[in-house]
């Protein structure tokens, strides 16, 4: 049954955030720093460019030639932060007074170069691009986790990790690209992300054996009390002004190792002579180590080939969910997914979520949050009754059914682009590979490209879908 959703109550406005390549008057630079992928040149608007970064290069240096692309749509950034600071309901002009004052720099010491490179190439107040870094993580709404995927060929089934990401500004849509990151210049792809030129935390990322994404929570354990809220806040407070790292900071140390330019912990310093060879942090640590640090309320996906494990991270805790073969997360708590039906959950959660204020459109994005993993889950579980039923036919066969394990590629594929699971705040949507470490498939889509609320819409089929052998 096609998912009945309230009309929508937010409209986003029909804006276009240009790109192309300004007139750039900056110093030229060493032209290998960024290279584009060689099929982001085609037509196709659906599939974001991937641009290579080279860790080898001075941070400052890394982000040339991209930023060179997109400098039309970066120096909009002072009407991007606006329509943020509207949701504060202060006004911009005194924002932006105190954010000049106040957000100086982010706090670890690599970012923090990359976007002061990005300032001095495009003369942007670094204020700027510091909170354009800081508040993104803060606000956006998201699908995310992990499927057995049946193999293909005499592959074993595996786990992947699926993700759309959901965001009520349509000004960002035409900035997503796909980072592939190597030590040095021809050197082997060790990292890969998806993100939005000027950003430079993990949001969707993996390399080989992990991947990462995180998701919008729109409230914290505990939120009726004054000393739990003044806590919370105040570690937002913290992050902002450069004191602690964000938490998309934090996910990027899951995936890029430490390059020269970055201070080295006391572990590496005892471990490793050298700087770049060693992750900060590592699989052992996301139930470990991850939990019990000072971070911001969000949802976060990590994935292995043989498990997909949610984090439902408050400040200091993290309720922790696993799976092997099928688990999902969009912007409730697991707590909402009661037997009590789905208006039940949906309303409950919905009233919890109202007591914070979210703008940026993200009411409807939240709103729809248990409709969006309901239609997820009973996808599965339709599969995976069909699966058991159709390996109690072959146990009498010679066949071990290891083929019928998960769900097909293509399927799953399918699954992530009908609505609502994409919806008409869909910048993006992916399945990533942490077994090779690479995006098996990823879609940009449009403003209005997805019209209807019934899923009912004119999209083409040129998307990115990776089958390399």
């Amino acid at each position: 049954m096609a998912p009945q959703l309230r009309p929508r109550t937010s409209h986003v406005k029909p804006e276009t955030y240009a790109t192309g390549v300004g007139s750039h008057n900056s110093p030229s630079r060493r032209s290998s720093v960024v290279t584009a992928s060689s099929f982001s040149t085609g037509s196709s608007r659906s599939v974001p460019p991937v641009y290579t970064i080279d860790l080898s290069v001075p941070p400052s240096d890394r982000y040339f030639k991209v930023i060179t692309d997109y400098e039309v749509s970066l120096r909009q950034l002072p009407t991007l932060l606006d329509e943020i600071f509207d949701a504060v309901r202060v006004p911009n002009r005194v924002l932006h007074v105190l954010a000049r004052l106040l957000l100086r720099r982010v706090y670890n010491k690599e970012e923090n170069e990359e976007l002061s490179g990005i300032s001095n190439a495009l003369g942007l107040p670094l204020y700027l691009l510091v909170a354009y870094n800081v508040f993104l993580d803060l606000l956006m709404g998201c699908t995310s986790g992990g499927a057995r995927v049946q193999g293909e060929g005499l592959e074993e089934s595996r786990m992947m990790h699926f993700r759309t990401l959901d965001w009520g500004m349509p000004e960002l849509r035409n900035v997503v690209v796909q980072y592939e990151f190597v030590e040095r210049p021809g050197g082997e792809v060790i990292a890969r992300t998806i993100s939005y030129v000027g950003y430079v935390g993990v949001l969707t990322g993996l390399r080989r054996g992990l991947s990462v994404s995180i998701n919008f929570r729109p409230y914290h354990n505990n939120d009726t009390s004054l000393v739990a809220n003044m806590k919370f806040y105040l570690h937002q407070l913290t992050v902002l002004l450069g004191m602690k790292p964000s938490i998309t900071s934090i996910l990027r140390d899951f995936v890029l190792p430490r390059t020269k330019s970055r201070e080295k912990s006391s572990i590496e310093e005892e471990q490793h002579s050298t700087v770049g060879v060693k992750l900060r942090y590592g699989y052992p640590d996301i139930c470990t180590t991850l939990p019990s640090m000072p971070t911001t309320a969000a949802y976060l996906t990590f994935c292995t080939p043989q498990e997909a494990i949610i984090l439902e991270k408050d400040r200091k805790t993290a309720e922790i969910l696993k799976s092997s073969a099928f688990i999902a997360t969009t912007n409730h708590d697991v707590s909402y997914d009661t037997h009590e039906g789905a208006d039940h959950t949906q309303a409950a959660h919905i009233a919890h979520a109202t007591m914070h204020s979210l703008g940026m459109g993200m009411e409807d994005i939240v709103d729809e949050s248990v409709e969006r993993k309901r239609c997820l889950m009973e996808k599965w579980k339709i599969l995976s009754a069909e699966a058991k039923e159709s390996g109690k036919r072959r146990r009498k066969g010679t066949s071990s059914g290891r083929e019928g394990i998960g769900v097909p590629r293509e399927t799953l594929r399918e699954w992530m682009e009908a609505y609502p699971t994409s919806n008409q705040e869909t910048h993006f949507v992916c399945i990533m590979d942490p077994a090779r470490g690479e995006f098996r498939w990823v879609r940009r889509y449009e403003q209005g490209e997805i019209h209807s609320e019934w899923g009912e819409d004119q999209v083409s089929n040129d998307d990115q879908d990776l089958n390399s052998v």
